[in-house]
């Protein structure tokens, strides 16, 4: 007996053709993961992901504080934990190209250390698009590159772990080299 094309018993393919997970549960991990389809543009589906976190941080940060951001960093971190480890093992495939909640994690960290120094007066406050742009470059550098212990980690560190982990430490050399990148500025140009 056939039913929609297929022989009655057979397995119904995860997705569709398009691709788009069949489940409610994997259409929403690969939502998240995908970071609401900016993982999906090319090319550099990883600098797609950044951009649009350093976007939603500004509205974030201007209306309601360092706080606010934050939280969505660690909603990002366990929601995004959650997201990838559906997605990878629907995909069997570790962090694919598209996956970019990791990055919109790891731009949040830059930005929030970013924050946290300006606030704790260690550099200049932080304002506008030079700020935000510095955040980018600096952690796209860091994410591309994997210098050191970042790379470490992404070659070592397996699962949905290691997919957001190698980003959270580029987020972080990220933040830390644009606060003393801008702590030395402050020194060789003091404020008039």
């Amino acid at each position: 007996m056939e039913e929609g094309g297929r022989k009655f018993g057979e397995k119904v393919p995860a997705t569709d053709a398009a691709g788009i997970p069949r489940t409610p549960r994997q259409f929403l991990a690969a939502t998240i993961a995908y970071g609401f389809g900016s993982g999906l543009m090319r090319p550099a589906p990883g600098s797609w992901g950044s951009a649009l976190a350093v976007l939603l941080a500004w509205p974030i940060l201007a209306s309601q504080g360092i706080t606010a951001l934050a939280i969505a960093f660690l909603l990002a971190l366990v929601i995004g934990l959650w997201a990838v480890g559906v997605v990878e093992e629907r995909e069997s495939a570790h962090d694919a190209p598209e996956i970019v909640i990791d990055e919109i994690a790891g731009q949040w960290l830059t930005l929030l250390v970013m924050v946290m120094a300006a606030r704790a007066g260690l550099i200049a406050p932080l304002d506008g698009i030079d700020a935000g742009i510095a955040g980018f470059v600096a952690f796209r550098i860091f994410d591309i590159w994997k210098p050191g212990p970042i790379g470490h980690l992404d070659e070592r560190v397996q699962g949905a772990l290691g997919t957001m982990l190698d980003d959270l430490a580029a987020g972080l050399a990220a933040g830390i080299v644009v606060v003393l990148g801008a702590y030395a500025w402050n020194l060789m140009m003091p404020a008039t």
